[in-house]
């Protein structure tokens, strides 16, 4: 069945915020008195939703500071700094060939509406987007009910949408809502991770989508076609084999006409 809407996410996904989130949690243990630090590899291996578990893994000790209180200097920090946040390679390009394709997308994000829509018009993107599907709070615990709110505005059957995104939610909010989905593994969770949902996990630095005007894509042939009579191989067997050959090549004649989507490194 050929997708009718794209639904992203956002954050590991299309924004580039994984550095960002990695230095906030090791600054929030520190001001918090925990001993725990991560690297990259360590954080992919905590993170996920609810937030609140993540906070609980991470070491963060919510009998001495609330889930609420930390969740809002978390965000305190995080908002500003995330406005020198790049979109992940190819984004931007993969983005721009889907609306020209008249591929309907869409944003499902953990994050708080106002923010996500700041974001997407600080970078360029917010018209890409038929709509952008956030949250009402900071807290990042309804992805799930505004998709499936949103998925009931809509007039096509929701095995017609691909959600995209870097977690193992995603995973569980695509099944929620009924759609496809497909796991990127350059974001907040790892790889050996994301394989235990069952769904389709892209690699970080595959080349994974690519959209364009592939008539500029020629197909030509480089020798005649040939024909060769077998007469010996099958006689034990009463028939005659003939062997066909052909040799045709292909070139993109204007490259900037097909754009692709390459997964950032991890």
């Amino acid at each position: 069945m050929k997708p009718r809407c794209l639904i992203w996410d956002w954050n590991g996904t299309l924004l580039d915020d994984l550095q960002l989130c990695l230095g906030l949690l090791n600054e929030l243990l520190e001001q918090n008195g925990s001993p725990n630090r991560y690297d990259l590899a360590g954080y992919r291996e905590i993170f996920g939703f609810p937030v609140v578990d993540y906070y609980r893994r991470a070491g963060l000790d919510l009998s001495k500071r609330s889930f609420e209180s930390l969740a809002a200097d978390y965000v305190a920090r995080y908002n500003p700094e995330s406005f020198a946040c790049t979109l992940c390679p190819g984004a931007a390009g993969t983005l721009a060939a889907l609306k020209s394709a008249g591929v309907r997308q869409v944003i499902l994000s953990a994050s708080e509406l106002t923010l996500l829509k700041a974001q997407t018009e600080h970078l360029g993107v917010a018209g890409y987007f038929d709509e952008l599907l956030g949250q009402t709070d900071y807290y990042a615990h309804g992805k799930l009910a505004v998709g499936k709110e949103w998925m009931a505005r809509q007039n096509f059957d929701p095995a017609e949408a691909v959600l995209v995104g870097d977690t193992l939610h995603d995973a569980e909010v695509a099944k929620g809502l009924g759609a496809q989905c497909v796991l990127c593994a350059a974001g907040h969770q790892s790889r050996a991770r994301l394989l235990t949902a069952g769904v389709p996990v892209i690699a970080a630095g595959a080349k994974t989508i690519a959209f364009g005007d592939f008539s500029y894509y020629w197909i030509a042939d480089r020798q005649g076609r040939s024909f060769k009579r077998l007469n010996e191989l099958y006689a034990a067997n009463g028939q005659v084999g003939f062997l066909a050959s052909q040799r045709v090549d292909g070139k993109m004649i204007l490259p900037e006409a097909v754009k692709v989507l390459v997964q950032k490194a991890s």
